[in-house]
């Protein structure tokens, strides 16, 4: 008796423990992306919340980041907080880096297509503020297009690093908000934040 089997070309759409990334197509949020699309279009801040695991990074990057495309916004880099300190940060030697202002830093690179030798492209330089490396970034935005200042969002995923990183280090953190908070007030900075 001889057994043949016969492959179904589907793909499963259920991806494991890591999180879904722009294109891939995300299954059962068809409630959820346009809510919080209206959200981010109405609101400048928005603070999104669910316990770790619930498919929030997912949720950003295969439904709300493609959203906000067709609407016309422009994203950054996702951005992290609690990255390991770069060995490139080479501010002014009586400044020590701020660990969390280098993540951010760190974060806002254009990654090349996978695949390809072209390397990933930094946004901004490591002794930056983060008022000018974003303003610079919304620069480069507008050189691009049509001349406009773009519909900046800056997504800041697992942003609950800064306060699980190094507990103690408030100084750090305070230069951090100090230096984002300079940077929402920046009228060329006009956009919104997930």
């Amino acid at each position: 008796m001889s057994t043949t089997s016969t492959s179904i070309g589907r793909t499963c759409p259920f991806v494991g423990p890591r999180p879904f990334q722009i294109g891939e197509p995300l299954f059962g949020r068809d409630r959820e992306v346009p809510k919080l699309l209206d959200l981010v279009i109405a609101e400048r801040i928005v603070l999104l919340f669910s316990p770790s695991g619930a498919g929030k990074t997912s949720l950003i990057q295969a439904g709300l980041i493609p959203a906000l495309r067709e609407e016309g916004f422009h994203d950054l880099p996702v951005i992290r907080v609690g990255l390991p300190p770069s060995a490139k940060a080479k501010p002014a030697a009586e400044v020590r880096p701020n660990r969390y202002v280098q993540s951010v830093l760190a974060s806002l690179t254009v990654q090349p297509p996978e695949g390809t030798d072209e390397r990933a492209v930094p946004l901004t330089d490591p002794g930056d503020s983060l008022e000018p490396a974003l303003r610079r970034c919304a620069e480069a935005l507008t050189s691009q297009g049509d001349g406009r200042r773009p519909r900046l969002v800056l997504i800041f995923d697992q942003f609950e690093e800064i306060l699980t990183t190094d507990p103690t280090d408030r100084a750090a953190k305070g230069v951090f908000f100090d230096q984002l908070g300079a940077a929402l007030k920046n009228p060329a900075l006009q956009g919104r934040r997930i």
